[in-house]
């Protein structure tokens, strides 16, 4: 899991910025329900390892959290384990949670 996010932190910081519409939106759900500590913890720690700052990744997880439930994120690093790819919805939040974080 750890690998995992270390990658999404790299795509984080190399996903081009993405104009027009937000398709996720309609594919995910708002957030209102925390995620569990210890995918909390893995993320934050493999962004900082990646080279990012505290706040600034705690700012995308946060982004996250606020946009998609635990199990949509799950979902997402499975596709990602099996198939080494994420969905171009999942791209586009961290594309727009990298706007809102600059």
């Amino acid at each position: 899991m750890k690998k995992t996010l270390l990658i999404i932190t790299a795509i984080v910081f190399t996903t081009s910025i993405t104009s027009g519409q937000h398709k996720w939106q309609k594919r995910f759900s708002k957030n209102s329900k925390p995620y569990r500590s210890e995918i909390t913890y893995n993320f934050i720690a493999s962004c900082i390892e990646g080279g990012a700052e505290v706040d600034y990744c705690s700012c995308l997880f946060d982004y996250i959290v606020k946009n998609m439930k635990e199990a949509e994120f799950l979902k997402e690093e499975t596709k990602y384990l099996l198939q080494e790819e994420f969905s171009d919805e999942f791209f586009e939040v961290m594309s727009a949670a990298r706007l809102e974080c600059n």
